[in-house]
């Protein structure tokens, strides 16, 4: 595949500098150049989307977490966006919904032969602006490693704490706070080049947890409940 040469990258870096207004923007540019057609993920993707995991596993997943990422995929209730090239699953990422304002983004992966080709900067940004329309700011979590988090940095993902793996051992959560311009702007932008879901892609929320997000004198604070919790 066909790296960006010197020019490319000062008018990259000129766009991202004069025309982009916020981190999540920057990486609009360069845009996407491969012929790539994104849909919805089918129960025929499960091979290829666990030899993807397989391929990224050693740094990018705690170790014995790839049980709960099979059942991520067996999941019938599950929003995935695949990316194929000629016909063939590169990559492929998940979003969960938790409020209207509130979002998951799940497995976010390249396969490795592929990656540094803006096709994972740009399913990260299509499942940001699957988010449907929402007055005030949109908020958007991300479960990672350690070696993921310059990339989500990237995009303004910023350290809100940690969570435990299966290991035991605690990764850091990625928050990234969007606003309602920048989402309309994001939505726009990926419109106009094209960049969109071929077919009915269905927003399914979390089966186990709901979300709000509160606003307080601190911030906004996120409240989680399982479903099955009793209420006062």
């Amino acid at each position: 595949m066909k790296r960006p040469g010197f020019f490319s990258l000062i008018k990259t870096a000129l766009q991202r500098g004069l025309v982009a207004r916020s981190a999540l923007e920057t990486n609009l540019f360069p845009p996407l150049a491969l012929p790539i057609v994104f849909r919805p993920y089918r129960n025929e993707d499960y091979d290829v989307c666990l030899a993807i995991y397989r391929k990224n596993e050693p740094v990018r997943f705690p170790p014995g977490h790839v049980a709960t990422f099979e059942r991520f995929l067996k999941d019938e209730k599950k929003t995935c966006i695949v990316a194929e090239l000629d016909s063939t699953v590169v990559a492929f990422g998940g979003l969960t919904l938790y409020a209207p304002d509130l979002a998951v983004l799940y497995y976010g992966l390249v396969s490795p032969e592929f990656q540094g080709l803006r096709i994972g900067s740009t399913l990260t940004l299509l499942r940001i602006a699957q988010m449907g329309p929402h007055p005030a700011d949109t908020f958007i979590l991300i479960f990672a490693v350690e070696p993921s988090m310059p990339f989500y940095r990237r995009f303004g993902f910023a350290l809100a704490g940690t969570w435990k793996a299966e290991n035991g051992k605690d990764y850091p959560i990625g928050l990234l706070r969007v606003t309602y311009h920048e989402m309309q702007r994001l939505k726009v932008a990926l419109e106009q080049r094209g960049i969109r879901v071929r077919g009915d892609l269905v927003l399914h929320p979390s089966s186990d947890m709901t979300g709000e997000v509160v606003y307080g004198p601190n911030g906004p604070q996120f409240m989680f409940q399982r479903r099955d919790a009793p209420t006062e």
